[in-house]
């Protein structure tokens, strides 16, 4: 503790009684004017008090005060005079922020009691400002410390969000390459120059070989990746044996059909073909196109040929007549839409996740509604007929108009363009018929390469 007091007076007799009294107790320093006291403040720091006397030559004790108090405000000062006068002692407080006032000669117990008093609160005062000074480093300190946390807590949040939409984007992959090339592109967006090689196996599963040592957080990184990218691959192997068993389920209904009607197999692969060109051409057109994937368009090629399936039921003499049928033959005809739907419905109700069938279904239910509302079974209309059956309605309308029937000739290409024209917004979706007159063309080559395999076959 700073025990250190500077006394300043000119006369040598006082500075030496003082020193007697208080040098057993404090380091007194002594000084003969207010320059010399300066000088030594100025060379040695503060002191923890300083005694002045009032009356001395040059600057008096008053005058110095201020002066040290503008320079060394932490200083106890103690002011020394001759003459108590009121006025002298409140410049003295007002100028010099003298801590006490004492009478000369002072007397040896008051001196003490004073210049005790200083040094305590000099001791208060530096206490106060280190403790000051400590809460404002230690502030100073815990702000940047939450700079540095907030910053981190930033990155690692970043990551962990950038982390889960990979792991959502890989759950999102429809096949076994797509979990792959997924899994690699959320690995290096994650890891950078850091991301490991991922080579895939024959078995179908894949291989992590890291390059060099991972940090810990990339190796939890890396781990969570592949865990989602293995989840996703077992529901995409999942997803295909169910395809699988859907696909066989309607091609042997498919089969049945073939072997109860007299359609051939190239009249089914021409309505395949026909809605593949139709939903593409749907799609590009910037129709439809939240709902026409591609699974969307190859589904429905597979779907398509089961639109007729209800006529299994329909009998002999009135699904081969020759000839056009009657109102009651044509009520008959027309339950094969409503036997077909139950049927697919019969299947989809055995089978797990069974969308492709269900899809069927609808084809089968609704291909005989009309954009009008005049079709059957259930007179559906506009957008509320699904839109593979307004495709399927399209399609099946161009085939059987292009093709030789018991009770009549096919008709040639550019009447059955005509026919489908004239039924835009009658029968079609007009979207689809604008659709088809676009790619006419292809339809048309559809049905010409059939034509010739169905001759050379």
């Amino acid at each position: 503790m700073n025990r250190r007091v500077l006394v300043v007076d000119d006369s040598a007799s006082l500075l030496e009684g003082v020193r007697t009294i208080l040098a057993p107790r404090f380091e007194v320093t002594l000084a003969g004017s207010a320059a010399e006291a300066l000088a030594l403040c100025e060379r040695r720091g503060a002191f923890a008090v300083v005694v002045s006397d009032y009356a001395m030559p040059g600057m008096n004790g008053i005058d110095f005060l201020a002066e040290h108090a503008a320079q060394w405000p932490d200083t106890a000062r103690i002011l020394m005079t001759g003459c108590a006068e009121l006025a002298l002692a409140l410049e003295a407080i007002e100028r010099g922020s003298i801590l006490r006032f004492l009478t000369k000669p002072p007397h040896p117990l008051r001196l003490l009691d004073a210049v005790g008093a200083g040094v305590e609160r000099f001791r208060a005062v530096e206490e106060e400002r280190a403790f000051t000074e400590q809460l404002a480093f230690a502030r100073e300190s815990l702000q940047t410390l939450n700079g540095a946390l907030e910053e981190r807590l930033e990155r690692e949040l970043g990551h962990l969000d950038a982390l889960a939409r990979s792991s959502e984007h890989i759950a999102a992959a429809g096949s076994a390459e797509d979990v792959l090339e997924r899994t690699t592109e959320a690995v290096r967006a994650l890891l950078g120059t850091r991301a490991p090689e991922i080579r895939p196996t024959r078995g179908g599963d894949f291989d992590i070989v890291p390059s060099r040592r991972l940090a810990p957080r990339d190796e939890r990184s890396l781990s969570i990746l592949s865990r989602s990218a293995r989840g996703a691959l077992a529901e995409s192997r999942r997803r295909e044996h169910v395809r699988e068993a859907q696909v066989a389920s309607l091609r042997a209904l498919e089969h049945m059909a073939r072997q109860r009607d007299d359609e051939t197999g190239e009249h089914l692969a021409r309505v395949s073909a026909y809605v593949k060109i139709l939903a593409r051409g749907l799609r590009a057109a910037g129709h439809c196109v939240d709902e026409i994937s591609d699974d969307f368009v190859e589904d429905l090629a597979v779907a398509a040929p089961l639109h007729d399936i209800g006529k299994v039921a329909i009998p002999d003499a009135i699904l081969f007549k020759p000839a056009k049928l009657d109102e009651r033959e044509w009520e008959i005809m027309r339950t094969h839409a409503q036997v077909g739907a139950d049927i697919l419905g019969s299947v989809r109700a055995g089978l797990e996740q069974s969308e492709l069938v269900e899809l069927a279904r609808t084809i089968a239910w609704t291909h005989h509604e009309r954009w009008d509302g005049g079709g059957y079974p259930r007179k559906l209309a506009r957008e509320a007929i699904p839109l593979a059956g307004r495709i399927m309605a399209l399609a099946d309308c161009y085939d059987a108009l292009t093709s030789h029937r018991p009770y009549k000739i096919a008709w040639p290409h550019g009447a059955a363009v005509t026919h489908v024209e004239e039924q835009r917004g009658l029968a079609f979706d007009p979207h689809l018929v604008d659709v088809f007159l676009t790619h006419e063309r292809e339809f048309e080559a559809q049905r010409a390469g059939s034509a010739e395999r169905a001759a050379s076959g």
